[in-house]
């Protein structure tokens, strides 16, 4: 009788043991790549980045969220960055307005003295990840592109698959 019962009883142990299983890497690919749209960057993004830090002169990168590879080369510590939207950015997060690139000028030059370049970064992945996360809008950042390709302070630098990188030269 002893017998039959542990013969009953391990199928069902089995069961369980794969339902849990089962469930437990359902889960795991949920957070694992619930993420995917801002945490994976396209080849032309890291590049452009990082061939920007490599050869770029030194100076601060204001960015409308911090998520860009910035940190892919032994340089990234002469590019600080800075956030322009949300809590803890030049906004306060407020919504930007027209003016938002002459305001993020003004900081820059305070910070640098006018003494070496500021640059402002925009790539794919912060648009998605703001998306995701709601960390500025969309209007937010067509309000910035517009303001920094209409104002005379900003020269863009590079404009490649979406990335967008706009300097502030020393002395202006």
């Amino acid at each position: 009788m002893v017998g039959k019962l542990n013969t009953t009883v391990r199928p069902l142990v089995t069961l369980r043991i794969l339902l849990v299983l089962g469930v437990a890497l359902a889960l795991f690919f949920v957070a694992f790549f619930g993420d995917d749209g801002y945490n994976s960057m396209p080849q032309t993004e890291v590049a452009t980045v990082t061939s920007f830090l490599e050869e770029a002169v030194p100076g601060p990168v204001y960015a409308p969220i911090d998520d860009a590879p910035l940190a892919d080369t032994a340089r990234y510590n002469q590019f600080p960055v800075t956030d322009i939207f949300g809590g803890d950015g030049i906004t306060g997060g407020a919504p930007a307005t027209r003016n938002i690139a002459d305001t993020v000028a003004s900081v820059a030059r305070s910070t640098t003295g006018g003494r070496t370049p500021a640059y402002v970064l925009v790539t794919p992945g912060m648009v998605a990840y703001s998306q995701a996360y709601g960390a500025a809008t969309p209007r937010d950042f067509t309000t910035l592109l517009t303001a920094l390709a209409q104002s005379r302070a900003w020269k863009l630098i590079i404009n490649r698959a979406g990335t967008v990188i706009y300097e502030l030269p020393p002395g202006t």
